[in-house]
């Protein structure tokens, strides 16, 4: 059963994370850490919504992967745009406690864009 109610939510809470994010294009002043985690959140997030306006059950989880296949499944499409972002799944849990060595740089503006369409895209079908 689409639960919009549940996805506004989600899309409210992925907002906070996309304003944090836009303001977080010093890397000097924030570490790759703590930019990624926020732009997993808010996919994760916008994943979440995203399931929810469609009436999608998912389990508790942070794996961007396994958010977008459960989209790509039920709904036959619409998430390919978005498929790279799956790689800031490991922002979620291991780069939080874990410094990886060889983290390479993000690109900032990009990835604030690719959030931004995502946010955009979610918002779209509410």
């Amino acid at each position: 059963m689409k639960d919009t109610k549940h996805a506004r939510l989600m899309l409210d809470m992925a907002g906070a994370d996309v304003q944090a994010v836009t303001n977080m294009m010093d890397a000097e002043k924030f570490p790759e850490s703590v930019f990624g985690f926020h732009c997993q959140q808010a996919v994760e997030k916008l994943c979440k919504a995203w399931l929810s306006v469609e009436g999608i059950e998912y389990a508790r989880t942070h794996d961007l992967r396994t958010l977008m296949q459960l989209i790509e499944q039920h709904r036959g499409g619409g998430i390919d745009d978005f498929v790279d972002l799956v790689d800031l799944t490991d922002y979620a849990v291991q780069f939080r406690y874990e410094a990886p060595m060889d983290l390479q740089p993000l690109e900032r503006p990009s990835l604030c864009e690719r959030v931004l369409a995502l946010y955009r895209h979610v918002e779209s079908l509410l």
